[in-house]
């Protein structure tokens, strides 16, 4: 890399020149860069001969200080070669707890978990008289066994962090060792109780007199007085056995870890010069000092008062004489490339996209109360982008709007303004969009949201503010507002939806894992980010994978979750943000009681007849929806659909339900809305992964309110022995007050730890009389039986004023009947 400031301080010294574990006469200064940190990240691992620490005979014991959340290899006495051997021994974590295994004979595994991130003492010991192998954590003895291998391992090496290619899984630790060692003896349970209590109050393993009665001992902290070099780990007991780095690359090949190289060199003009140029020296070298800290090459610049222009460069080595040579050929190299100065490089370059895609907007017929226009999105790309639309917003202008996909990028829509209001007439031309691509490389953008005129976007590792700073549409600087987000490898744990309130503050929901618990606070959790982005909050708890966020003006918030473990059917959350919990017991919480009365009950559980999976609310706030503006909207992602959701708060408690809006399903799963605030129509958008029934990649939509007449449920209330709706628009007063054109049934349901939930016990309510209300709008149902249930349908067939058929069904729950 290659970095160029720009001020004038006239003077010019030697690069300053950091090769990790080499020392060479040619450079001015020399630093030692360690890679040998206690914590591992899959990619090396530590590795000695090990043929003379037999596990076959005779007795030994290994003890380690080990932080993870993810598990792999503590310790293994293997072969060096990529396959698992017969009476290998390995000492891991698998599942969250600790293990010991010998090839082809068995596995020891301890009852407690150690995968919380917190330090653990632990330790194996086994002896040949007894065949026992016994595993201790934090000084108490977990678990034992007889285990005894078969036959001698020959040719043996013993491995820190990793085993073999393909055993155990995961082989390679993703976390932390601190101290390490091994001893050819059992050590007692005094002696394990009082090394472990040591190791987790901060002190060394063994004194420096005991360690040598040890095999070996290693600090990978070099808090023993020892350098931790960049590829090797001394041996602390004086005998030799110093462990050396291994890099594993994605064949699984193993080799040393490259090596750091990295120069510093002030610069007596703008744009940097030669190396070799003249000038008189008014820097000195002490002005640049180089250190290792925590494993890390640093570099630090002395506080001074003139400005200082300089040029920094690093690169990578296989091998310390390598290193040696780059370091010479950078002493000699010219560092100006001629360009621009700093400042102005950081305004943005040519556009990288250059390519702007027309596309045609279907407007769809006003025959029915809503319409739907279809803007072609450019699933044909000079890209291959696969257009999984994941969310929008609309910039102030009206004419623009911002779109991203899943796949990472965000893409500017303009042309808005030119839409039509309503169908257009025969013969005319379709109207036409034009798509930018303006961002890319984000990770798993799926929510997006246009704040005081500036572009934001949720990721799974950030909340990022997009910047465009020379005008051409395009990102030029992606500004990390807050990356508390809490990110593991694992596929469910999305980070979902973005809204923003009066004040600034940032709001969206994280995902928990799929049938595993949870491994961070963050997991299965609605967040708020402070407007200044230098906190982030838990708002609440116990959600599964809560696609979207609703915020209200009462500062609550609706969320849905779907179903799975612990939910047995989706559902619609009323959320206060007093920290309740919401169900899922595989999230992070302190909940312990899996009945339904320790959580927070849904507002309604859908199920799936209605909506397969259930994305984002949100309020329709728009005078040209007429009746509709004021009503609660759901979303489908599982059958590209649009609820509308009437609802009543009774008390503490939140209850309602569903009914679809009368419009043809979406090819895609429906994913995020938002109301243009010009136009007061509904632009949605949307994808489709898995879990859906729709099949189109993606796509995005408008709909819009003709002004024709429509009937759907706007209220609904639950009172002794009866049903109230109220509806858009007015009813045929015949039909409407025809008790049989009415038919309820309910259902229970049963929230468990296993996938989802039939329905139980599910039968018809009579409905014994109807009647019609002088608003013409509102029916009352009379169920003599109606009670509190987690799974009511409501059908009815009847007719509008103006004699249209009105066939449709809500799906609700009831949790009070006052």
């Amino acid at each position: 890399g290659l970095w160029t400031g720009s001020s004038a301080n006239g003077s010019r010294t030697a690069d300053l020149v950091a090769v990790a574990a080499a020392e060479d006469a040619s450079v001015d200064r020399v630093a030692a860069a360690s890679h040998a940190s206690a914590d591992l990240d899959g990619t090396f691992f530590f590795q000695t001969a090990g043929t003379d620490f037999p596990t076959h005979r005779g007795a030994f014991s290994v003890v380690a200080l080990v932080r993870t959340r993810e598990g792999g290899t503590i310790w293994a006495r293997t072969v060096d070669a990529e396959r698992w051997v017969p009476n290998g021994t390995t000492f891991f974590i698998r599942n969250g707890r600790a293990c010991y295994d010998i090839g082809w004979v068995g596995v020891l595994t301890s009852r407690r978990r150690v995968d919380d991130g917190r330090p653990h003492a632990l330790v194996l010991t086994w002896d040949e008289r007894s065949g026992r192998a016994r595993i201790y954590i934090d000084g108490r003895l977990d678990v034992e066994r007889v285990l005894r291998p078969k036959a001698p391992l020959r040719e043996a090496v013993l491995r820190v962090g990793f085993t073999n290619d393909d055993f155990p899984n995961p082989s390679a630790l993703v976390g932390t060792i601190e101290r390490l060692g091994c001893v050819r003896e059992r050590l007692t349970d005094e002696q394990v109780e009082r090394i472990s209590r040591r190791l987790l109050e901060g002190g060394p393993m063994v004194s420096e007199r005991e360690a040598r009665a040890w095999y070996a001992v290693w600090d990978f902290g070099g808090r023993d007085g020892r350098e931790v070099t960049e590829r090797v780990v001394s041996d602390l007991s004086g005998h030799g056995h110093d462990l050396q780095l291994r890099r594993r690359d994605r064949a699984g090949e193993t080799d040393p870890l490259p090596v750091v190289v990295a120069g510093v060199r002030p610069s007596d003009v703008p744009g940097g010069r030669s190396a070799n140029g003249s000038g008189a020296s008014s820097v000195e070298p002490e002005a640049f000092s180089w250190s290792v800290r925590d494993g890390a090459l640093c570099l630090t610049l002395r506080p001074g008062r003139t400005p200082l222009s300089f040029c920094l460069w690093f690169t990578a080595a296989e091998a310390s004489g390598a290193a040696r040579a780059i370091a010479r050929e950078m002493a000699g190299t010219v560092l100006d490339d001629g360009g621009p100065p700093l400042r102005r490089r950081l305004d943005g370059g040519p556009p990288r996209w250059p390519q702007r895609l027309t596309l045609p907007v279907a407007i769809g017929r006003d025959v029915g109360p809503l319409a739907v226009d279809v803007i072609t999105h450019p699933q044909q790309n000079p890209w291959f982008c696969r257009m999984r639309l994941s969310g929008l917003d609309f910039l102030p202008d009206g004419d623009r709007m911002v779109v991203c996909d899943w796949d990472g990028n965000v893409w500017l829509v303009s042309g808005l303004s030119g839409l039509p209001e309503r169908e257009l007439p025969a013969g005319a031309s379709s109207p036409t969009v034009t798509w930018q691509r303006i961002a890319s490389g984000l990770f798993q953008p799926l929510g997006i949201k246009v704040f005081r005129g500036r572009i934001y976007v949720t990721c799974r590792d950030a909340l990022y503010c997009l910047h465009d700073r020379n005008g051409d549409g395009e990102i030029d600087y992606y500004e990390n507002v807050n990356n508390d987000h809490q990110v593991t490898d694992h596929f469910h744990e999305f980070a979902m939806g973005l809204q923003i309130d009066a004040e600034g503050n940032f709001y969206y929901a994280k995902s928990a894992r799929h049938a595993l618990p949870a491994l961070v606070p963050q997991h299965g959790t609605l967040l708020r980010v402070s407007a200044d982005g230098t906190r982030t909050d838990i708002l609440a708890t116990g959600f599964r994978a809560a696609n979207g966020v609703c915020l209200n003006d009462d500062g609550t918030f609706f969320v849905t979750d779907q179903e799975g473990h612990w939910t047995p059917k989706n559902r619609i959350n009323w959320v206060r943000p007093d920290g309740r919990f919401y169900g899922n017991m595989l999230g992070y919480h302190d909940v312990k009681d899996p009945s339904d009365a320790a959580m927070e009950p849904p507002l309604c559980w859908i199920t799936n007849a209605m909506d397969r999976s259930p994305a984002e609310l949100l309020w329709v706030r728009s005078r040209k929806w007429g009746p509709l503006n004021g009503a609660l909207l759901n979303l489908s992602y599982g059958y590209g659909r649009i609820f509308i959701v009437p609802h009543e708060r009774v008390g503490e408690r939140m209850q309602g339900g569903v009914s679809p809006l009368p419009l043809h399903e979406f090819p895609t799963g429906i994913m995020r809305g938002r109301f243009h605030p010009q136009q007061g129509q509904l632009y949605v958008c949307g994808m489709v992964a898995w879990g859906s029934a729709r099949h189109q990649p993606g796509g995005l939509f408008r709909v819009r309110y003709t002004g024709r007449p429509i009937h759907v449920p706007l209220e609904l209330h639950a009172r002794r022995q009866t049903l109230t709706i109220r509806f858009s628009g007015p009813l045929d007063r015949r039909t409407a007050e025809d008790s049989r054109n009415y038919a309820v049934k309910v259902w229970s349901l049963k929230r468990s730890a296993n996938y989802g939930s039939k329905h139980y016990d599910e039968h018809p309510l009579a409905v014994t009389a109807a009647r019609l209300a002088g608003d013409g709008q509102t029916v009352s149902l009379t169920v003599p039986e109606l009670a509190p249930t987690m799974g009511m349908e409501i059908r009815y067939d009847i007719r509008t004023a103006d004699g249209q058929p009105l066939r449709e069904r809500i799906h609700n729950t009831i949790h009070v009947v006052p």
